[in-house]
């Protein structure tokens, strides 16, 4: 949850920070490539795409994540990573 003008700023590009969501989406794409490393025990999955949305509410941005992949198991973790990772940036 945010002020609706904070969240106006960032999906007007008009942060002194710089372009928050084009970060985020990057940091979201690098994490759901390295889930394996970052959580205890996950096997490493074979990541084909990843694709990070963020849905503009006026006082919140969701977001969402898929993986593309051809292991059986372990895409769902790494988008979760990605969508814990991509919101914390």
């Amino acid at each position: 949850m945010m002020a609706p003008e904070t969240t106006m700023a960032i999906a007007a590009n008009a942060t002194t920070k710089g372009d928050v969501l084009g970060t985020a989406r990057v940091a979201g794409i690098q994490a759901a490539k390295a889930a394996a490393t970052l959580l205890p025990m996950a096997h490493p999955v074979l990541v084909g795409n990843v694709y990070v949305n963020f849905i503009i509410a006026d006082d919140h941005i969701d977001v969402e994540a898929g993986v593309d992949t051809v292991d059986r198991t372990g895409g769902e973790m790494a988008a979760l990573v990605s969508v814990t990772v991509a919101a914390l940036t």
